[in-house]
């Protein structure tokens, strides 16, 4: 796998877990869906170390979660 490609269902799951306290039920699928459309796996690399890095810091809120150059197009 290239890191131009489609995100992997490990990775989409691993920050889906990561923000799961943060989004409801119904937003999930729409979440799968624009990472699976829209991102790319090294996108989505970056967006996970980001997310880590924001709650060792003890900063991560929902605000926070969605303010990455990952999420510009995702309408939450």
């Amino acid at each position: 796998m290239a890191w131009t490609d489609k995100p992997s269902e490990k990775q989409i799951n691993a920050l889906l877990n990561l923000i799961r306290w943060e989004i409801n039920r119904n937003e999930i699928k729409d979440i799968e869906e624009y990472l699976k459309n829209n991102t790319t796996r090294r996108e989505v690399s970056d967006e996970l170390g980001r997310l880590r890095d924001m709650i060792v810091n003890r900063r991560l809120t929902r605000d926070t979660a969605f303010a990455g150059k990952l999420w510009a197009n995702y309408e939450h």
